[in-house]
């Protein structure tokens, strides 16, 4: 059993008190395709991604249209600054990969983060602590599904930024799904 699957004992139990009528995961994995295919319905109604890269592109040409109009990037103190910074960026590398040959700071913590892993490793096998978790995320997300679908329901009807109204809750679950 890996870490994002319930025990299997523990399938019905998933959902915990209060699920009946919704949406029940039996597995991380679920609940986070359910979450990534609600995210690219209201990406897809609402055109968030579009609408950011608009926003992006705007704020570049703006600066490009002021650093035309005021000639910003030709300004003697921000030429200084620019060169100060790179400066100080290259020194700070510069010192740092020396630190590092003298030390070998980077091989250390490598090697004490190899040794926490194998350490964490068998502390999971020891005590199933990601079956654990995986076990008490579903019961989370299950028991919280259906205050989930009232807060839907009651916004219902709002609008974001002009567009059409929310979907029913009926259509969020297909959605969803």
């Amino acid at each position: 059993m890996n870490a994002t699957e319930a025990p299997a004992g523990d399938a019905g139990a998933a959902g915990g008190a209060g699920s009946e009528g919704g949406a029940r995961f039996e597995t991380l994995q679920s609940i986070a395709e359910a979450t990534i295919a609600a995210a690219q319905g209201v990406d897809e109604k609402y055109k968030l991604t579009e609408r950011a890269l608009a926003a992006k592109d705007t704020v570049v040409q703006t600066a490009q249209n002021l650093d035309a109009k005021y000639q910003v990037s030709s300004n003697p103190y921000v030429v200084s600054a620019t060169d100060k910074v790179t400066s100080l960026v290259t020194a700070g590398v510069e010192q740092a990969k020396a630190l590092d040959e003298k030390y070998e700071i980077v091989a250390q913590v490598k090697a004490v983060a190899d040794r926490i892993i194998v350490y964490a490793r068998e502390v999971d096998a020891k005590y199933a602590i990601s079956a654990t978790t995986a076990r008490l995320v579903l019961n989370t997300v299950n028991t919280a599904a259906p205050y989930v679908e009232k807060v839907i329901e009651r916004v219902q009807g709002l609008s974001i930024g002009g567009a059409a109204p929310a979907p029913a809750v009926e259509d969020a679950k297909a959605e969803a799904k």
